[in-house]
């Protein structure tokens, strides 16, 4: 699993005159967590009709205070393991550049997050207002999909690393970090 510098306590980043404090948010029933920027808050409906017009209920989508950097997470009910995680990598490869024009894909492949291996995704495309950079990951909780994105704007782009940071930093709290090697196999079964 990897380190990363949005896990250090404290951890700021600052951009276009804002900085951000990065802590453990937590979700889901306090069972899965993710090290974000503490200033993001619920995307306001207003903001949510223009940036993610094609969310879900039940969806968690946070952001600034000007909806320019935003953060989505959405649990489904589709079971998840190693297999089905190549198998979506290999599918948002094909799928991805064909969803609209202007869609490029940087990468796409299996990370070993600093808790747990995620799906990770990276790629451009045009929005309603501006070129956006997105990065789309997928990861697990209690053994169920866990689908998130990180979207800024493409002249943002060089957050690339700080959303993989963000990404890799995902933590689904119900499975024991001092468990065997065995229980850890069997989670990516």
């Amino acid at each position: 699993m990897i380190e990363t510098s949005v896990n250090t306590d404290g951890y700021e980043v600052a951009f276009r005159g804002h900085k951000y404090h990065f802590t453990a948010r937590k979700f889901y029933d306090d069972k899965f967590s993710v090290q974000l920027p503490d200033s993001f808050v619920s995307m306001p409906e207003h903001v949510r009709e223009i940036y993610q017009p094609g969310s879900h209920p039940g969806q968690v989508l946070l952001a600034d205070d000007a909806g320019q950097f935003s953060f989505g997470l959405l649990k489904a009910e589709e079971k998840i393991d190693a297999a089905i995680m190549e198998k979506q990598v290999e599918l948002c490869k094909v799928v991805l550049p064909k969803m609209a024009a202007g869609v490029h894909v940087y990468e796409a492949d299996i990370l070993d997050g600093v808790y747990q291996p995620i799906a990770y995704f990276e790629y451009i495309n045009d929005g309603l207002l501006e070129r956006m950079y997105n990065c789309m990951f997928l990861t697990g909780l209690e053994g169920h999909m866990v689908w998130g994105s990180i979207s800024f704007s493409y002249n943002d782009r060089k957050l690339n690393e700080l959303a993989k940071e963000i990404a890799c930093s995902c933590h689904d709290l119900t499975i024991d970090r001092d468990c065997t090697e065995e229980k850890e196999n069997e989670y990516n079964k």
